[in-house]
């Protein structure tokens, strides 16, 4: 079955869902079909068996997914019409399935009671912990509830930092927090959107310079050549060096020079610019080009190669994955300014480690993270939105994505309640 069976199934199950006499949750119907496709490897509806249902409920869910315990009886709604969908529409053994998910459903309400007791309960215990630190008796119930209610009230970075502050000098690894949980756009629109971003237009526009160029200089184009690359791709290269005596004195085509090559977007091998074998994903459709896309996306953030220094621009380059991250666990749009006032916080204590003294002036480091910021917004990973930036829906798929390639557990919304 293609790539984009989800987005196929979908769209039938909302035909068939108008034909029912019962209000049909088809977002929650949706979030279920994904997690099958992502989590447990179902490769089309009609592969959904009574031990696929079971992994997915009890494996693929409460591991990926937020949920209450108020919203089970929702869930298990939205699972009994994916059941009856699928025997009406994929000839699926409905009894097969009914019976394995009456046998399912108290373990599941179990599992999902387990996941958020777990995570209440860690919450709780750092809770705890800060009011000790203040000097507040939780068993003061009223004294509890006050401290409670100041805590809320403060600035998302503050608590966050508090957190963390505990969370270190505790000895706990901060970096397997849970991430908080997203809602990611439908695959389809997530697949337009990578083939028609910055980055990816860029990315084909350089490899199709590269092969009518036919590179004879090495890994790397020359500084005439890299001139000539910032000409055809009418690049902008507002970090452009005086002087060009080399690739990396253009470093946003640097950047995606090595992005593309690194991510096999461009094959330089013998010297000579050619297609490389993900190129075909990069202009292709579904979870190939996806796939391709998010190659490219991880070596642009984090590439192998890029140019050495201790200035501003440099420490701020590297810190892109932590700027992602930031952005990620907002709830909404974060000032420019607040971003680089966290951000020239990190890199000053980060240096403090090593050569104190030599962190860049907080203005130097604004000015930075505004580059980076441009740049973000030319791949269409961030957007502005009011006086603050965000993530676009891509660039949340995207950052998830490599958060969990990276051993972070990243929820999904549930939601299934109120779709």
């Amino acid at each position: 079955m293609a790539d984009d069976w989800v987005d196929d199934t979908a769209a039938d199950l909302r035909r068939w869902a108008d034909e029912q006499d019962d209000a049909v949750d088809v977002l929650g119907v949706r979030l279920l079909l994904d997690l099958a496709r992502e989590e447990i490897g179902l490769t089309g509806p009609e592969a959904l068996d009574a031990a696929g249902l079971r992994r997915l409920l009890l494996e693929a869910f409460p591991a990926a997914v937020v949920a209450d315990v108020a919203e089970i009886p929702a869930i298990l709604a939205a699972v009994r019409h994916l059941v009856a969908y699928l025997a009406a529409a994929a000839g699926a053994d409905a009894a097969a399935l009914r019976a394995a998910l009456a046998e399912i459903e108290p373990e599941f309400a179990r599992a999902v009671a387990a996941a958020e007791t777990d995570e209440r309960r860690a919450a709780a215990e750092i809770m705890t912990a800060l009011m000790r630190a203040d000097g507040v008796d939780p068993a003061d119930a009223a004294a509890a509830d006050r401290w409670v209610e100041a805590f809320e009230v403060l600035p998302e970075d503050e608590r966050f930092a508090r957190v963390d502050a505990h969370l270190r000098a505790t000895g706990q690894d901060v970096d397997d927090l849970r991430v908080p949980p997203v809602r990611l756009a439908p695959r389809a629109e997530l697949a337009a959107a990578a083939a028609a971003s910055g980055l990816a237009r860029q990315a084909r526009a350089l490899a199709a310079w590269a092969v009518s160029r036919r590179l004879t200089a090495g890994a790397e184009p020359s500084a005439q050549d890299a001139l000539a690359a910032v000409a055809a791709l009418e690049l902008a290269c507002p970090r452009r060096a005086a002087t060009v005596a080399a690739l990396a004195d253009l470093p946003e085509l640097h950047r995606l020079w090595w992005a593309a090559a690194r991510a096999e977007v461009i094959d330089t091998a013998g010297g000579v610019g050619a297609l490389g074998p993900v190129h075909a994903g990069l202009a292709g459709t579904g979870d190939d080009l996806l796939a391709a896309w998010l190659a490219l996306f991880e070596h642009a953030v984090a590439p192998a190669e890029q140019p050495a220094g201790a200035d501003a621009g440099a420490l701020v380059r590297a810190e892109l994955p932590g700027i992602l991250l930031y952005l990620y666990e907002q709830d909404g749009p974060t000032p420019a300014a607040e971003l680089a006032a966290a951000l020239a916080e990190h890199v000053e204590a980060a240096d403090a480690e090593g050569d104190a003294g030599a962190a860049p002036a907080p203005a130097a480091v604004a000015e930075a993270l505004a580059l980076e910021l441009a740049d973000l917004a030319a791949w269409d990973v961030a957007a502005r939105s009011g006086d603050g930036w965000a993530l676009t829906p891509l660039g949340v798929w995207g950052v998830r994505e490599m958060l969990l390639a990276d051993g972070y557990t990243a929820p999904l919304v549930a939601g299934t309640a109120s779709a």
